[in-house]
C-alpha cells in the first residue's frame, strides 16, 4: 500500500511507503470505498522478524503476513522503472495538508520511508 499526492510537492516526486499508523488510516477509507476484502487483509499479525504484533498487510486468500520489506521492494522496483503509473490506484481521497503530512511525515518528523 503506498500514498501519492494527486499534486506532489519536490520533496513528493515518489510514493510513500506506509508505516502501521498510515495502515490504520487507510483501512477504513478502503472499506468505505468498498475494497472491504482489501481493508480486511490489513489487521494484526505476529512477525518473526520483527519478534511481535503489528498492523499489517495479509494474503487475502491464505491471510499469510505480506512483510514490509519484500512489498516495499518490489513496489519500490516497479515505480523506479515505470512511475507511480505503474501502480493500481484503488482511492482517491481528498485529505488536509496536516492530515497528509501527519501521515508522511509521522507525529515527530520521522515518518514513512520513501520508495525509491
Amino acid at each position: 500500500m503506498g500514498l501519492y499526492p494527486a499534486r506532489p510537492a519536490r520533496t513528493d516526486r515518489w510514493a510513500r511507503w506506509v508505516d502501521e499508523d498510515a495502515r490504520a488510516w487507510v483501512k477504513p477509507l478502503l472499506a468505505g470505498a468498498r475494497f472491504e476484502k482489501i481493508a480486511e487483509s490489513i489487521k494484526p499479525r505476529w512477525s518473526s522478524t520483527v519478534n511481535g504484533r503489528y498492523l499489517s498487510n495479509g494474503c487475502q486468500h491464505c491471510d499469510a503476513l505480506q512483510g514490509d520489506f519484500p512489498v516495499e521492494e518490489e513496489v519500490s522496483d516497479l515505480v523506479r522503472e515505470d512511475g507511480v503509473d505503474a501502480l493500481d490506484t484503488l482511492l482517491v481521497v481528498e485529505v488536509p495538508t496536516p492530515v497528509w503530512q501527519r501521515v508522511v511525515h509521522g507525529e515527530r518528523g520521522s515518518g514513512s520511508a520513501l520508495l525509491m
